[in-house]
């Protein structure tokens, strides 16, 4: 009998040094919420609402939104948006995207070829007409869906690392001109009714087009190549992080 005491004794001390590590482990690639609470303002929005945003100390003077459309704090994934659309919705498809014809062949918006243009008209628009940006047409006129420029900005501006804010994986941005941080979480995209790559990827819009059937997105990773601006099909759901000045 005290053999057997002495042995549950010694597997439990084990099993408990084991969990003990696996907390800590997991615990180091976590942050405290002060850390990306630094350099908030309120700026307006549409019906007197008031927005949270953080001035990063760019020349550009761009102010970045301290979380996606829809959510309510920065780890939040909030609501999906097809490239163009205000509005989010159940299933992202060509068949249900706002400017086809019901496949990537028949567009007939935002067109740069006769390939993918309905009736083969090419309207040569590249970049998102106001009344689709869903950052202002959900916020107010001073907001909208970020510019790949101010993407590459962020990049080039900021230190980056991978780490979990809440229990959530994302990327936190520290500006290296005056230490203020902004933190995007990895939140996958939509496709169909399908929530895809949530905890691994953050995909969010740009407001340019790479191609008649692509944007330019920003690209965030939990692998290899980790930040990076990319492109995907415009009638995927993706989140917004939307900027203002």
């Amino acid at each position: 009998m005290k053999k057997n005491l002495l042995t549950l004794t010694v597997l439990s001390m084990v099993i408990s040094a084991f969990v003990t590590i696996g907390c800590e482990k997991e615990d180091k690639d976590a942050i405290k919420a002060d850390v990306v609470n630094k350099g908030i303002v309120m700026k307006p929005g549409k019906d007197g609402k008031e927005y949270a945003v953080v001035d990063m100390g760019f020349n550009t003077k761009t102010l970045w939104a301290t979380c996606n459309i829809g959510a309510t704090s920065p780890e939040q994934a909030g609501d999906y948006f097809a490239w163009a659309e205000t509005e989010a919705k159940d299933s992202y498809t060509w068949t249900t995207y706002k400017y086809c014809g019901g496949s990537h062949l028949t567009l007939n918006s935002y067109t740069l070829d006769k390939e993918h243009a309905d009736n083969k008209m090419i309207d040569s628009t590249k970049i998102m007409k106001s009344e689709d940006d869903a950052a202002r047409q959900i916020m107010g006129d001073n907001w909208k869906i970020p510019t790949r420029a101010q993407y590459l900005e962020l990049i080039s501006t900021c230190d980056f690392k991978c780490c979990k804010l809440n229990g959530v994986w994302g990327y936190l941005f520290t500006s290296k001109k005056n230490g203020n941080s902004i933190f995007l979480p990895l939140a996958g995209l939509r496709d169909m009714e399908d929530l895809m790559h949530n905890g691994t990827y953050g995909f969010y819009w740009s407001n340019e087009l790479y191609s008649t059937t692509d944007a330019y997105i920003l690209n965030l990773a939990r692998d290899t190549n980790p930040v990076h601006t990319k492109y995907q099909e415009r009638d995927m759901g993706l989140p917004i992080r939307p900027v203002t000045k």
